[in-house]
């Protein structure tokens, strides 16, 4: 019986710690501590690419979720560097540019708002412009199923005989073909374009964006938070979620609010009477479609913000006054608030659920505005649709603009049949 004492007084060890690990496991999931602090600092990406979509307004209601401490700190560091705080442009995307009409200078566009516009183009389209779209698709479903002659004149793709059936470019394919030429109906239809024109909006609305629903789910969700947060303290008197999420709401917003943002979103100059076309290329580098935006006297200059801003240089010249001069201050002690406040949250014990689900639906919200299409207006960009022209051929198209606008027509068809504009002709 000595012998075997060892062997009981082992197995009840065994036992115990057996139910102290499930007893650990279970107080975790009924209230999980330390998560929160982790989950602060993941997810920043999602965080920075939801403040460039509401930020540069005095209430920019990018919610508070997990991810801010991490975004706080990088853009504490960008802000350092070089002084910017919008998430820069993806480097392999095919470059969309502007062109002055009356110089015929081409720009390549490192604008945020101005590749948001073109990216959603496909959004915020006018209905007329879809109609348009409609009304060609059903030409060609027509004249799928009948045998159609080359096309050998020079009349407008309009017409239901002439129409040309879709396809993607191919590589290789070219624009400047003669009026004389054969040339089928695949080959015209990759040589498409279509030309809408815009003028700009009240001068008193440009730089200023437009609520939307992004803007008010922003306010929504942040109201929501706050009621949930309040559950514990209501039933139990435990405030420390409620002013968590309080604190960390007032973060968020003051964040979004900081001028830099919006000195790098409209870094140009107001009441311009330039006329610009705007070239939206595609995945493969070639153009489309073309919107010329006359400003009239009351628009933003696109083609100055086409250039990225003045920001975008390295020097401390004047050509740096556009810099809000306190951002590396206001950055710095942003992000020294979210450390302190991560702190806090690590040494909260009960109640972690609310916290948990307060994150969980703010990181929710955030990836749904950093991945939702916008209107120019709500990016602060206000246009007036004017007109379409859509021959189906780009020669068609070019004539007929040149027809009705002489000098953006002619504009167009040196930098078109150029190459400036459509990628490699």
């Amino acid at each position: 019986m000595p012998s075997q004492l060892p062997l009981l007084v082992s197995r009840a060890s065994s036992s115990a710690g057996a139910a102290d690990t499930a007893k650990t496991i279970r107080l975790q999931w009924q209230s999980p501590s330390g998560i929160l602090s982790i989950l602060l600092i993941v997810a920043g990406d999602i965080v920075g690419e939801a403040l460039d979509q509401l930020s540069g307004q005095t209430v920019s209601p990018v919610v508070f979720s997990f991810g801010w401490v991490s975004f706080a700190v990088s853009a504490f560091m960008t802000a350092i560097g070089v002084h910017q705080l919008l998430t820069p442009s993806k480097k392999n995307k095919p470059k969309d540019k502007a062109v002055n009409i009356k110089s015929g200078k081409v720009t390549e566009n490192r604008s945020w708002v101005l590749d948001h516009i073109l990216r959603d183009w496909d959004y915020w389209k006018p209905h007329e412009v879809r109609r348009d779209e409609e009304e060609k698709h059903r030409q060609w479903a027509e004249a799928d199923g009948e045998m159609r002659p080359r096309n050998t004149s020079s009349g407008s793709s309009h017409d239901q005989n002439q129409m040309p059936k879709p396809r993607a470019r191919a590589e290789g394919d070219e624009e400047g073909v003669g009026e004389d030429e054969d040339v089928d109906d695949d080959a015209e239809y990759a040589q498409s374009l279509r030309i809408i024109f815009f003028r700009s909006g009240p001068s008193h609305k440009q730089a200023r964006p437009s609520k939307d629903r992004l803007w008010c789910s922003g306010v929504a969700t942040a109201v929501l938070q706050h009621g949930i947060a309040a559950i514990p303290c209501g039933l139990d008197g435990y405030w420390a979620p409620l002013m968590i999420a309080f604190i960390g709401t007032i973060l968020a917003f003051t964040t979004g609010a900081l001028p830099q943002f919006g000195k790098e979103k409209w870094d140009c100059k107001r009441r311009s009477s330039k006329t610009v076309a705007l070239m939206r290329s595609n995945t493969e580098g070639s153009v489309s479609d073309i919107l010329v935006v006359r400003g009239e006297g009351k628009g933003l200059d696109l083609e100055e913000m086409a250039k990225g801003g003045r920001w975008h240089t390295q020097t401390l010249r004047k050509e740096q006054v556009t810099v809000w001069p306190w951002t590396r201050m206001a950055t710095g002690t942003l992000a020294a608030c979210w450390i302190v406040l991560l702190i806090t949250a690590a040494g909260v014990k009960g109640n972690s659920w609310y916290l948990l689900g307060i994150g969980t639906l703010g990181l929710v919200q955030n990836a749904f505005v950093a991945g939702s299409p916008r209107t120019p207006a709500a990016n602060g960009v206000h246009l007036e649709y004017e007109g379409l022209i859509s021959e189906g051929s780009v020669k068609e198209t070019l004539r007929a603009c040149g027809e009705r606008w002489p000098d953006i027509g002619r504009t167009l068809e040196k930098v078109v049949m150029n190459g400036s504009g459509t990628g490699s002709q």
